[in-house]
């Protein structure tokens, strides 16, 4: 916000088009300040120059200017902001479907053993670049 404008960030499902120059873009129909892009489990955010991956369906965080809120809303492909609404969307689970003790093992210092996350909500669904309830902080998950 240092210059002034408001941005959000929203969590999505659309495809990937051709721009025209040899790479590839979001399908959106508002402007983007910002991405965070992954495909059946892996990130595609750097690989916007594969054109194998055009018109293939994605799931992104993207940011986006607070003046375009309405168009946001009105997008057929908007998963939400706030993780507990969405991580049993069956499109989420596809393109994002590691689970918390993905994201919580550990490795040991001196072998490099990993060491297992074993708590009661392991199974659950992980959250890709979604705001916390708590504090509205983006928390990147991306492995």
């Amino acid at each position: 916000m240092a210059d002034g404008k408001i941005y959000k960030s929203i969590v999505l499902i659309t495809k990937l088009v051709d721009t025209g120059d040899s790479s590839l873009k979001l399908d959106l129909p508002f402007t983007i300040y910002g991405q965070d892009i992954v495909m059946n489990g892996r990130s595609v955010s750097y690989n916007l120059t594969d054109m194998s991956l055009e018109n293939k369906e994605v799931m992104a965080k993207v940011d986006y200017l607070s003046t375009d809120k309405a168009k946001v809303n009105a997008f057929a492909g908007k998963l939400g902001v706030k993780f507990n609404t969405f991580k049993a969307n069956a499109k989420y689970k596809k393109h994002y479907s590691y689970k918390i003790k993905d994201v919580k093992r550990k490795y040991d210092a001196v072998s490099g053993d990993p060491i297992e996350y074993t708590g009661a909500d392991k199974d659950d669904p992980a959250p890709f670049c979604v705001w916390h309830n708590s504090n509205n902080v983006l928390a990147a998950t991306i492995l």
